[in-house]
């Protein structure tokens, strides 16, 4: 939450006529924030994301019961603002990922388990598995020469919603680890049938993969 907002001025007389919902003077709330005002009311926004953080950490339980029920109903909303926070702040999101595995090393053992399950699956007896590492392999060597953090990406994903890819080497492809964070488990559609068109035979193993009629027409 920031107590410092630096947009354009708008008056309230001017947010009234134009039917919004804020407004900001530039002038400090008395209790010091430059922040913007509700036109109902005249609440500086600082001050009520601060009364809401104080009530939310007194009662956290009420909170926490709406957040849940608001997830249970949007679902896609919900995965969407994970995945955007995710590639605003991937450090952040990794911190908190090593802090929940420290706190819950058993769930944290059961997910590893359950990803290597599906990876292992996911690979096929005829797979090069020396390919696959060298996949491997050549992303830690990317990261370290570019200094940014890269990923292996399934192309197709492991565990989509509508198709489910193969750990095969093409299959796979380097990518900066905060666009993966940001594709997570979904499918980019072009994608995939282009790469669906080119390797849709490979060698004498024909791809296995489960997808929409009209992506192998």
């Amino acid at each position: 939450m920031t107590h410092e907002y630096s947009g354009p001025i708008v008056t309230r007389k001017d947010a009234l006529a134009a039917g919004l919902l804020r407004y900001f003077t530039g002038r400090p709330c008395k209790h010091g924030h430059i922040a913007e005002r509700q036109v109902s009311n005249w609440t500086c926004m600082a001050c009520a994301d601060l009364k809401e953080l104080a009530r939310r950490t007194a009662d956290p339980g009420p909170n926490r019961k709406r957040t849940k029920e608001w997830q249970a109903r949007n679902p896609e909303r919900h995965r969407a603002a994970v995945r955007r926070r995710r590639a605003l702040d991937p450090e952040r999101h990794r911190a908190q990922n090593r802090a929940w595995a420290k706190a819950h090393p058993a769930h944290s053992r059961a997910a590893c388990a359950r990803r290597y399950a599906e990876k292992t699956r996911a690979t096929p007896p005829w797979a090069d598995r020396r390919s696959v590492a060298a996949v491997y392999a050549d992303a830690v060597r990317v990261t370290a020469e570019s200094g940014v953090p890269h990923d292996v990406d399934h192309i197709v994903p492991l565990r989509g919603r509508s198709v489910c890819g193969l750990h095969v080497p093409w299959n796979l492809r380097i990518i900066p680890a905060i666009e993966n964070r940001r594709k997570n488990a979904t499918l980019d559609e072009e994608l995939a049938i282009t790469w669906h068109k080119e390797h849709g035979e490979v060698g004498r193993h024909r791809v296995q993969i489960i997808a929409p009629a009209e992506w192998v027409t």
